[in-house]
């Protein structure tokens, strides 16, 4: 759901929303694009339980909200355990790895610089 208007949108109205943009998909990590703005990008992730995304750096200062599930969060020489309601900021730079415990949608906002 997205509802425009003068000065604002509307982006989501709930976690409905994000599935929809990145349906859960056995075995396989899937990406929706939520927004693409001048100064913000907003994506959100589908990952599977029992599956990894592998480590790589975001390339641009990165909020990683996990809006629903369970998964260990692996960065900078450090392993979390998070769950819904967590909210992740990293560097550009940082590398960074997400294994789920279980069922996860995560939404990522990026401030590239400019």
């Amino acid at each position: 759901m997205t509802v425009q208007a003068d000065g604002y949108d509307i982006l989501s109205a709930g976690l409905a929303d994000f599935e929809a943009l990145a349906p859960m998909t056995a075995g396989r990590v899937k990406v929706g694009r939520v927004f693409d703005g001048d100064t913000l990008r907003v994506r959100t992730l589908a990952i599977p339980a029992g599956v990894t995304l592998a480590e790589h750096v975001a390339g641009a200062p990165v909020l990683i909200h996990v809006i629903a599930g369970r998964v260990r969060f692996d960065i900078g020489g450090d392993s979390h355990e998070l769950t819904a309601g967590a909210l992740v900021r990293a560097d550009p730079e940082e590398k960074h790895e997400v294994f789920a415990h279980e069922d996860a949608q995560l939404v990522l906002t990026f401030h590239p610089e400019r």
